[in-house]
């Protein structure tokens, strides 16, 4: 990871942060907080799989915790870093279409490009 200390990578993370919980707040006005948490919370372990450090991702109702990846588990790179956090909001999308369909996606879909731009931005330094 190339930045500095714990709190520089909870800094640089925090927009992408706010933008998965905006996410995850979305789904909760369609689907109900439970689901949502839900959702997020087993991707976020499935995708611990591929991506170790996001097992440390705290997702609970109503808030995402990045705080415990900063003192746990940091991933070995920016790449790493963007890759897992993407990971986990296109297993959403595809959980949440498995389960209803493209009903909800015309709903998500700026929702989800902004959560992506957020991230890119936020773990890269570009705005794109």
């Amino acid at each position: 990871m190339t930045t500095d200390s714990n709190q520089e990578f909870v800094r640089v993370l925090e927009p992408a942060r706010r933008q998965l919980k905006n996410l995850m707040d979305t789904m909760a006005l369609l689907i109900g907080s439970a689901s949502a948490t839900a959702i997020f919370r087993s991707v976020a372990r499935r995708q611990a799989r591929h991506f170790p450090f996001l097992a440390a991702l705290q997702v609970m109702d109503g808030a995402i915790f990045v705080q415990p990846i900063a003192a746990e588990a940091l991933p070995a790179d920016v790449e790493e870093l963007l890759a897992g956090v993407n990971a986990v909001v296109d297993g959403v999308i595809v959980l949440l279409t498995d389960l209803t369909g493209e009903v909800l996606m015309s709903k998500l879909a700026e929702p989800v490009a902004a959560t992506k731009h957020a991230i890119a931005a936020s773990v890269t330094g570009v705005d794109a």
